[in-house]
C-alpha cells in the first residue's frame, strides 16, 4: 500500500479515455456499455445522462460555430472578389477618361479600408461583435428550421 499512486482528476480522465479508445476495437462504444462501465466506476446513471447531454450540446455548439465561421468566410471572399473586379475597373475607366485616377482613387482607398475591416471582423472570433453576430445568426437559423 505504501507504493499506491494517485492521479489528478484530469490525468485519471485522460487515462480512462485512452484505455477506452484502445479497448474498443471499432472506436465506438454503445450507450449500454457506457452505462455499465460507469456503474462499475461508481458513477450514477443520472450523472452519465447529464454528461451525455452536455457533450452532445457542446458538440452541436462547435458544429454551429464552424457553420457560422464558414458562412462569414464565404461572405468575405465574395466581398474580395467584387472588390478585385470593381476597383480596378473604376481605376482604369477613370484614368482613361481623365488621364489620372481622380475620384476612383478615393473610392478605392475607402473600399480597401472597408475590406480590411471586414477581414478583421471575419477572423476575430473573440470580439463582442463576433459573439453578437453569432447569436443573431443562430437565432435566425433556429427560426428558419
Amino acid at each position: 500500500m505504501a507504493n499506491q499512486q494517485f492521479y489528478s482528476d484530469e490525468d485519471a480522465e485522460q487515462i480512462l479515455r485512452v484505455a477506452a479508445t484502445k479497448s474498443s476495437s471499432l472506436g465506438a462504444i454503445s450507450r449500454d456499455q457506457l452505462v455499465s462501465t460507469a456503474a462499475e466506476l461508481g458513477i450514477s446513471v443520472e450523472a452519465i445522462e447529464a454528461a451525455e447531454t452536455q457533450v452532445l450540446a457542446d458538440k452541436q455548439a462547435r458544429a454551429d460555430q464552424l457553420a457560422f465561421d464558414r458562412k462569414r468566410r464565404q461572405g468575405f471572399l465574395e466581398s474580395i472578389v467584387i472588390f478585385l473586379v470593381i476597383v480596378p475597373a473604376m481605376l482604369i475607366f477613370n484614368t482613361m477618361r481623365n488621364g489620372w485616377p481622380t475620384w476612383s482613387l478615393y473610392i478605392g482607398v475607402f473600399w480597401t479600408l472597408r475590406i480590411l475591416k471586414e477581414g478583421f471582423e471575419t477572423y476575430a472570433r473573440g470580439s463582442e461583435d463576433y459573439q453578437k453576430d453569432f447569436k443573431k445568426w443562430k437565432s435566425k437559423r433556429s427560426l428558419e428550421a
